[in-house]
């Protein structure tokens, strides 16, 4: 009886040899804490101090949520810059004269910036409508607000069905000079419209 439980000894520290030795967390020394902490401090005080958290100005605020403000520090514009601007296009363009020419006729003489016909109204059209609108209706003079409904009610709604007045393409077929003439000049259009807020809002 005596061996059997000798051979169980025997087999249980065989056993034991086999295992391997446990694994231990390595802990850091007291000197070890010490250094380590000093070296964190060192970083830190090297690191750049973050950069401040300032609230965005009045102009700012306005460019983020996609309009122009009015701001204190700038001079109020009068409704009539813009008028006076599209009267004065309108005027050196002709194109009154030319929307009420001969269709093909007017469309053929046109040209520039090395294109000819429809190609280069369409490039008038977009550079007309950069002009339009990058005016800076957050600076019209009246009551807080009025400048932005002026753009987005009164002149963007007249480039509506063909041209995209915030994004600048074209839609459809575009304008045609008779169809740019009249939305610039034709009865309650643009520029009556224009005029209109102008006599209403005495700007």
């Amino acid at each position: 009886q005596q061996q059997p439980k000798q051979h169980q000894e025997q087999f249980a520290v065989q056993q034991q040899e086999q295992l391997p030795p446990p694994q231990h967390k390595q802990q850091l020394q007291p000197l070890e804490l010490v250094a380590f902490a000093e070296s964190a401090l060192e970083r830190a005080e090297q690191a750049p101090p973050p950069a401040p958290l300032h609230p965005p100005t009045g102009q700012q605020a306005g460019q983020q949520a996609g309009v122009l403000l009015e701001t204190e520090d700038v001079a109020p514009l009068e409704l009539s810059a813009l008028i006076s601007y599209l009267e004065e296009e309108v005027a050196d363009k002709e194109l009154e004269e030319r929307a009420h020419a001969s269709g093909t006729e007017a469309l053929g003489n046109l040209c520039g910036h090395g294109m000819e016909g429809q190609e280069a109204l369409d490039a008038y059209v977009s550079e007309l409508v950069v002009r339009i609108r990058d005016f800076p209706y957050g600076q019209l003079a009246g009551p807080p607000g009025l400048g932005i409904w002026v753009r987005d009610e009164v002149v963007a709604p007249s480039f509506r069905g063909r041209w995209d007045f915030y994004s600048n393409k074209k839609r459809g077929s575009g304008f045609d000079l008779l169809s740019l003439e009249q939305m610039l000049c034709g009865e309650n259009m643009l520029l009556d419209r224009l005029r209109h807020v102008r006599h209403t809002a005495s700007l």
